[in-house]
């Protein structure tokens, strides 16, 4: 028998932990109550919201080593500091929040810079596997971009899709039919 790992009768020791390094870059992913991090950019502040669960508190991880207050209440978790610091830029533990309920993302993403800056950052598409052997279509693409692979158009997109319209230069379009 096959242990978590996939190996015929391990136990489970060998498995490679997840790790807020091995996020896209400008991501943020929510494991267990905790809000990884991967960020260029140094952070003055962030805010987003817990979709599908209350937020009834936020303690520890880098925003607090770096001096910050986090606040989460309802569905909205706010990090900031009124003296000035700021969480250097890398990958680690953001913050660890207590919740009730199963929560399925976080949206409404804000992050700025030391100087109030916004920059982007995103929920990251965890159905983008990073091993090798398996393709997953967008998946490498660069967020909010749209790809011709003919017949297809492959798209990595960081919200939800409710229309399009484009043109393709130098052919013909003489069917449409449905993909995701």
């Amino acid at each position: 028998m096959e242990d978590e790992c996939g190996i015929c009768d391990g136990d489970g020791s060998t498995c490679d932990e997840f790790d807020a390094c091995d996020l896209s870059l400008n991501s943020i992913y929510l494991v267990d109550g905790d809000v990884l991090y991967n960020i260029d950019s140094d952070i003055g502040g962030f805010q987003f919201n817990v979709d599908g669960a209350t937020a009834n508190s936020a303690s520890g991880g880098d925003a607090e080593a770096a001096g910050f207050s986090v606040d989460a209440a309802g569905s909205t978790v706010i990090g900031y500091s009124l003296d000035g610091f700021s969480i250097t830029a890398g990958c680690g533990v953001l913050t660890s929040l207590d919740l009730s309920g199963v929560a399925t993302s976080l949206s409404e993403i804000v992050f700025s810079t030391p100087d109030g800056e916004p920059f982007n950052v995103v929920y990251y598409n965890d159905s983008c596997s990073h091993d090798e052997d398996e393709f997953h279509p967008g998946c490498d693409l660069p967020i909010n971009t749209i790809y011709l692979d003919y017949p297809s158009v492959i798209y990595n997109i960081d919200s939800s899709i409710s229309g399009f319209n484009w043109v393709v230069d130098g052919a013909t379009i003489t069917d449409v039919y449905c993909g995701d």
